[in-house]
């Protein structure tokens, strides 16, 4: 019996020790492959959820900065061209239907400055030429412009006058608004801090040479008579203002 047990017996019965059997360690081999692939599935699909998500927010964050740059740059150029654009004059109503009148000398007058003095139209003798500058307190391009106008006032001396003319603060018949002058004094003083003159306009200028000034910044190049010799609207740049003055100088 224990020969028949030794001699390799297939009865199970017989309890034969077989010993170690492949068939089984590979099924044990691929039981454990099917665990590993299936967790190695799981945790790619957990990254790939992470990375979606991850590329959903990274997208949304790079929608989110180019609309904000979008912003910004419509904001720049927005301002750009306020203050490259002459804003329309929003002196009285009355003022605006006299446009029309083709005065081309400012002829004698007699004004106040914004800080109260009295001036002539003598102010404009001893100089080649004069550059009478209209402006706003509303007005983004005079505003800017005006530091320009102080450093050519500064560097030509007496041949060059600049001379400003704030249309918004007085009507057509003479009545000063208050608080827009304490505004034009605080712009020139403080705002640009410019040396140069300001005036109040009078009715008759604004009746006369001035009525046909539509919008603001409106320039004019004036000799010392008094005479028009050219007139533009708009904000200019230093090196602008000087070729238009050259010619005459």
């Amino acid at each position: 019996m224990m020969r028949e047990w030794y001699s390799g017996s297939t009865s199970p019965c017989q309890g034969e020790d077989r010993g170690f059997d492949p068939r089984l360690a590979l099924i044990l081999f691929a039981e454990v492959l099917d665990i590993f692939q299936y967790f190695l599935f799981l945790t790619f699909t957990f990254y790939t959820d992470i990375i979606q998500i991850m590329k959903t927010k990274i997208l949304i964050y790079i929608t989110a900065a180019v609309i904000i740059c979008g912003l910004i740059l419509t904001g720049i150029n927005f301002y750009k061209n306020v203050l490259d654009s002459p804003a329309e004059v929003g002196v009285d109503s009355d003022t605006s239907k006299i446009n029309g009148n083709k005065d081309t000398e400012f002829g004698d007058f007699t004004v106040s400055s914004l800080d109260g003095s009295e001036v002539t139209s003598e102010i404009l003798k001893g100089h080649k030429v004069n550059l009478i500058n209209i402006w706003a307190t509303y007005c983004g391009p005079c505003i800017t412009e005006m530091p320009d106008l102080d450093i050519i006032d500064k560097k030509y001396g007496d041949e060059v006058q600049v001379i400003g003319i704030c249309i918004d603060i007085a009507d057509i018949n003479g009545n000063v608004d208050a608080g827009l002058l304490e505004q034009a004094l605080k712009i020139a003083n403080d705002v640009t801090q410019v040396s140069y003159m300001s005036l109040i306009p009078s009715p008759a200028l604004l009746k006369g040479v001035l009525s046909d000034v539509f919008a603001v910044p409106t320039s004019y190049i004036v000799d010392e008579n008094g005479k028009v010799l050219e007139s533009f609207v708009g904000r200019k740049s230093q090196d602008e203002l000087e070729k238009l003055l050259k010619k005459y100088l």
